[in-house]
């Protein structure tokens, strides 16, 4: 897939794109046979755009959060297609992160956001060594550059939280402080794996507004993954629906809303009206709709 028809497809013109996927698809190989997670995804982001990636549980979005970061993946791995960044094609599964090679930051803030934090070590100590592994300023600038990420998150009283252990965090105060870490780096692309998931409705909307008021302030890119398509809502530029492990469909936000096509769209817009799961799109066979309740 060419540039132009990536330009085309997200309905943006004589914009570079700043990370591209043209024809993903990732498959896990296991001694039971291969299972596909991820087929054929294409995907553009721009600089200072906002992308919603809106799909089930199982659908495959920690999976292609991760190859959208290139991270490293599990040895059974195996990864297709192309990644481009300002349109050069980088390495597969299993070569080193072009995200390091490039010095470039691209920003993963995931669902278990005490994964990136040691539990026996105070967080303000972690983020301060983050700090000074990535920019080699000595340890008094690097505290102070730590105390001023953590504020510029929305965190009142950033030396209380320094001191903190992650276990003694709230998940939003986790999620300020992931965030902060993404910040230090002047990432370009913050990528965010539905964090908020165990979060109060109230703190998800705020988390949100948070990443915009940051994106505005700092100029990144931002990809917003979620099961929730009502919680994007207004937040993002651009939508992609992930239906087991295929984007079924695309548009700007306003007409995936107002002018679903496909049932997996629709299904979603339904649940993100009632609190209630819903019935499978028709059409699915049995063990569709049982990979839909996962």
């Amino acid at each position: 897939m060419k540039d132009e028809s990536l330009e085309n497809a997200n309905g943006v013109q004589k914009r570079a794109a700043l990370l591209a996927l043209e024809d993903v698809g990732l498959a896990f190989y296991t001694p039971s046979g291969k299972r596909s997670v991820l087929k054929k995804v294409n995907l553009v982001i721009y600089s200072n755009q906002t992308v919603g990636i809106v799909g089930r549980e199982g659908s495959g979005k920690t999976c292609l959060a991760r190859i959208l970061c290139s991270q490293t993946l599990a040895p059974s791995a195996r990864r297709s297609g192309r990644v481009r960044w300002y349109g050069e094609e980088k390495k597969a599964h299993g070569q080193k992160c072009f995200a390091t090679q490039e010095k470039v930051a691209i920003g993963l803030i995931s669902s278990h956001l005490n994964h990136p934090l040691f539990p026996n070590f105070c967080v303000g100590t972690q983020l301060c060594e983050f700090i000074k592994f990535h920019s080699g300023l000595s340890s008094r600038i690097a505290r102070k550059k730590t105390l001023q990420y953590l504020a510029l998150t929305g965190i009142s009283a950033p030396e209380t939280v320094y001191r903190l252990k992650p276990v003694e965090l709230t998940r939003f105060q986790a999620f300020q402080v992931n965030l902060a870490m993404a910040l230090s780096r002047s990432c370009l692309l913050i990528v965010v794996d539905e964090p908020w998931r165990d979060m109060e409705f109230v703190e998800k909307i705020r988390a949100i507004k948070l990443l915009k008021a940051l994106q505005s302030l700092r100029k990144f890119s931002l990809v917003l993954l979620s099961s929730d398509l009502g919680i994007l809502a207004d937040s993002v530029d651009f939508i992609y629906i992930l239906n087991q492990g295929e984007i079924v469909e695309q548009g700007p936000w306003y007409t995936i809303l107002e002018q679903p096509h496909h049932p997996e769209t629709r299904w979603l817009l339904r649940q993100a009206l009632k609190p209630q799961a819903l019935t499978p799109p028709s059409g699915l066979n049995a063990h569709q709709s049982a990979s839909h309740q996962g």
